[in-house]
């Protein structure tokens, strides 16, 4: 299960520098830049979000409970000042597990909801739960998916949310009404590369990771897939641009042969207007790692080695945690080494991160990283589950101050 998979997981991290003694310099000038702030009850979740779930301005937690004989999805209300109230419950499922959370407005009414990946016995579905109040949600609909991996995107170029699946051609495309629900399976077929002796990609078994975006400048969003077999064998990201007059334009695999992926996100790191990838994972083979894939017009991705972007953990936080306008990494650790700490931070600049700084707090590793400015000073604060003897979703705040 991916629970245990989790606590498995172990960090290494390379940052580009001009030596050594410059990589140290540069790590013991700044310490970590956030604080412990509070440690909370109850089981410790898997998949965290933040976001307002009562409307009332601060922000809430999202996140999984697993457990007994069913999982839920639950929040706490933020306060405002990096306190939480108590767990609540949003949906339950008996005998099944939360795989995935995407935090969007499907339905076009006020506030969020909540697009949920959930697997069992009986395979997995994606199920939706429309904001229904000022902190309720309605589930609305449970829609069959043969994998973990789903994306929600404007795929059709109408300004609503399609929610796109693996499919045992290629990828399922469901158009979004506007309204939380959406429409029949479109099918779009793809070509994955086959190798002597390795054997071919499946379109679901080898799905590691899909997001979605304007990769491609034209209007409708465009999906990225990553496809791999679990080795360092045969791997890469596979880019469909929409057309405007509809459908999909299959691009050039790009190998990278980097093993399985774990997560993959889409953000523009370097700030040039184009969407850029950050993907983490690990296998038996190659050294578990986080890297940074950088995307240009025309929707191909660069690699860029040199940048020190070669770490591990579960989904990393990437936001500007100093406010000077360049995306940071704040990626969670999955090692019991007290000399490696909890958290690696990551300062970027532009294509390079400058600094590598560790969190003081050892531990057996953590889970993913959600953010928002918990307490309203002005600065980006981050949650995520901190694992050990006592497994915790923690609350971190920003040190830094205004001057």
């Amino acid at each position: 299960m991916r629970r245990h998979r989790l606590l498995a997981y172990v960090l290494i991290a390379v940052v580009a520098a001009t030596g050594a003694e410059a990589q140290a310099a540069s790590t013991a000038k700044q310490p970590f830049p956030f604080e412990l702030h509070a440690k909370l009850g109850g089981q410790a979740p898997l998949i965290v979000k933040a976001l307002d779930v009562d409307r009332d301005g601060h922000a809430d937690l999202v996140f999984d409970r697993a457990g007994g004989d069913d999982v839920a999805l639950e929040w706490r209300q933020g306060f405002g000042n990096g306190s939480f109230g108590d767990r609540q419950t949003i949906q339950t499922w008996a005998g099944r597990e939360v795989t995935g959370v995407e935090v969007a407005n499907v339905d076009g009414q006020l506030g969020r909801d909540l697009i949920v990946g959930v697997s069992g016995t009986e395979g997995q579905t994606v199920e939706v739960l429309l904001r229904s109040g000022s902190a309720a949600f309605e589930h609305v609909a449970s829609l069959p998916a043969p994998s973990e991996r789903f994306a929600l995107a404007d795929v059709t170029g109408d300004a609503i949310r399609d929610l796109a699946t693996a499919h045992e051609e290629g990828f399922a495309i469901r158009p979004g009404h506007g309204d939380g629900t959406f429409g029949a399976e479109q099918v779009v077929p793809v070509t994955l590369p086959c190798e002597e002796g390795v054997g071919c990609l499946d379109p679901v078994r080898s799905l590691r990771g899909l997001v979605g975006g304007p990769f491609v400048p034209g209007g409708s969003d465009d999906l990225v897939a990553r496809y791999d077999n679990g080795l360092a064998t045969l791997g890469g990201q596979l880019v469909l641009a929409s057309k405007p007059e509809g459908g999909f334009e299959q691009g050039e695999f790009n190998y990278d042969h980097r093993g399985t992926l774990d997560f993959l996100l889409a953000r523009d790191l370097d700030g040039d207007g184009f969407l850029d990838l950050i993907a983490g994972g690990s296998n038996a083979i190659t050294s578990p790692s986080l890297y940074a894939l950088y995307g240009d017009a025309s929707g191909a991705f660069e690699a860029d080695e040199r940048n020190g972007a070669n770490t591990l953990g579960p989904e990393p936080g990437v936001f500007d945690t100093d406010r000077d306008g360049d995306l940071d990494l704040v990626a969670p650790v999955a090692d019991n080494s007290p000399q490696t700490g909890t958290f690696t931070y990551l300062k970027a600049s532009g294509r390079s991160f400058a600094t590598f700084q560790k969190g003081k707090n050892s531990s057996r590793g953590a889970g993913p990283v959600a953010t928002r400015d918990f307490n309203e000073d002005g600065w980006r604060d981050f949650a995520s589950t901190v694992f050990g003897k006592t497994p915790r979703l923690t609350v971190w705040l920003n040190s830094r101050q205004a001057p």
